[in-house]
């Protein structure tokens, strides 16, 4: 893990695990010989010991179930023989017009890719908190022109970089995994937005000296212009997480 993938004390940030599962995915779908189009709709991610500074990281992805126009991605990240987090990933497949296309079945199947299993595909997060709502806390979140990629939107990943803006607010960032986060991605943000970033965190208890126990959850999300683009839900430090999409905060 490289020093512009970490924070100040070391650890990964989320925005950074976030890239490198949209890399391995990317570079996986090539490999098969699938087209781009590939749009991230949803992230749960179970993190047991985050990577460090310089710690190498391996990651090991694969397909684990399709839908008429998405697929499912599961990705364990490790360092040695620790297993560091588990990745499920809700991707779908786009067409030139960037509207949702079949993915075709046999192709898929051809890879032993599980083309029988279901998976789920539809967004469950409620609304995050909306500014000035009781307990929520919120701040501007400006768009940089290095946010934007080659599909002339906002990396999804730029936005797990709030979250990460969320926990330093509320001095969560050095808790202790495990932690369970997952994001969705209702809609694409354009480099002309605004989002403001609103978020609540609902701790179960005081935090001890040595920064340990204080367990809780935090929700929240980025509008533009009254529109929800993002949501995230995750336990800091809470139960040991998502294995699969079924699962939810």
């Amino acid at each position: 893990m490289c020093l512009g993938d970490a924070t100040g004390t070391g650890r990964a940030r989320i925005d950074a695990l976030a890239r490198y599962l949209q890399d391995v995915a990317t570079d996986d779908a090539a490999d098969a010989g699938f087209p781009d189009g590939w749009i991230v709709r949803r992230l749960a991610l179970r993190i047991d010991a985050f990577p460090r500074f310089r710690e190498t990281v391996d990651l090991v992805t694969w397909c684990s179930g399709i839908g008429a126009s998405a697929a499912e991605r599961h990705t364990v990240l490790t360092a040695g023989d620790r297993r560091l987090a588990t990745a499920v990933a809700l991707w779908v497949f786009v067409g030139p017009d960037g509207r949702p296309a079949r993915i075709d079945r046999d192709r898929f199947a051809a890879f032993g890719i599980p083309v029988d299993r279901g998976i789920v595909t539809r967004l469950r997060h409620p609304d995050p908190p909306a500014p000035g709502a009781p307990g929520a806390r919120s701040a501007p979140w400006p768009l940089r022109a290095a946010d934007v990629d080659v599909l002339g939107h906002v990396n999804n990943a730029v936005s797990a970089a709030a979250v990460e803006e969320a926990l330093a607010a509320e001095r969560l960032g050095e808790r202790p995994a495990p932690w369970s986060l997952e994001l969705e991605f209702r809609a694409p943000m354009a480099p002309d937005d605004t989002p403001e970033l609103t978020w609540i965190w609902s701790p179960d208890g005081p935090a001890g000296s040595d920064g340990t126990g204080g367990a809780g959850t935090l929700v929240g999300g980025l509008r533009c212009g009254g529109s929800v683009r993002t949501t995230f839900a995750g336990s800091v430090p809470g139960v040991p997480g998502p294995t699969n999409l079924e699962s939810h905060f």
